[in-house]
């Protein structure tokens, strides 16, 4: 049976007001019968941008990539959002452990992360792209990269996420970690996560600098209004159309 995907899909229908966004439920089958394509000379279709946006919690990720998402289809364009770990089964595992909920070593969640992965790139997101859709994910190698290298050896990491394929863009949101846990602290009313402490995200954060310049990232510093954060990021992408 398909795993079923909760995920954004933005349709480029204008109505009488303004063109919406409409959030569905639905597993690879039907997306594979979705019926805006974006095509090419001749009718080919175009594969679709992958594109990640990535930072440590409280960054603003969640928010930056449905702006990023809206733009594109501002733009003409078929988006699917989604999200790392993601609703299936390896991913509600995963968030039950992040809540400390269920106890895992870190091993263990490194390898949970990469096989949610796994479901998520062959499912969703290789087949929206082959179909000619733009996918705008939360989070992805790097995050694992980041998070899980600070108790597990990275090249392990590495190789263990080794099946699945490279995003066109990867966009870091760079921030203060205090910055961050503030943000966090309000939306999750004063509960944190495993990873969101203060010394735990300011090594997550220099993590992700340093792999971010090594990956050939853009660094976008997330701490200005959203507004001002959203026109770089949309600048970004806009290189690579």
């Amino acid at each position: 049976m398909p795993v079923v995907n909760r995920v954004h899909y933005f349709s480029h229908r204008a109505t009488s007001s303004s063109r919406r966004s409409t959030f569905i439920t639905f597993n690879t089958r039907q997306l594979a019968a979705a019926e805006w394509l974006q095509t090419g000379i001749s009718g080919w279709t175009l594969r679709g941008l992958f594109i990640v946006l990535e930072g440590i919690d409280g960054a603003g990720v969640s928010t930056q990539a449905r702006i990023a998402a809206e733009w594109l289809e501002r733009a003409g364009r078929v988006v699917v959002k989604t999200a790392e770990p993601t609703e299936g089964p390896i991913g509600s595992l995963i968030r039950q452990a992040l809540r400390g909920e269920v106890k895992v070593g870190m091993r263990a969640l490194a390898l949970l992360f990469a096989a949610d992965r796994v479901e998520h790139y062959y499912k969703l997101i290789l087949p929206s792209l082959e179909a000619g859709r733009d996918v705008v994910c939360e989070r992805y190698l790097l995050s694992s990269y980041a998070y899980q290298s600070l108790h597990v050896d990275i090249n392990w990491i590495r190789a263990i996420n080794s099946q699945v394929g490279r995003p066109d863009l990867t966009i870091l949101l760079d921030i203060d970690p205090r910055i961050a846990i503030e943000r966090k602290l309000r939306q999750q009313r004063g509960r944190l996560e495993l990873f969101e402490k203060l010394d735990v995200l300011s090594q997550v954060r220099a993590r992700y600098l340093e792999l971010a310049r090594e990956e050939g990232c853009i660094i976008v510093d997330s701490s200005p209004p959203i507004e001002a954060v959203s026109r770089e990021i949309v600048k970004a992408i806009a290189s690579i159309l």
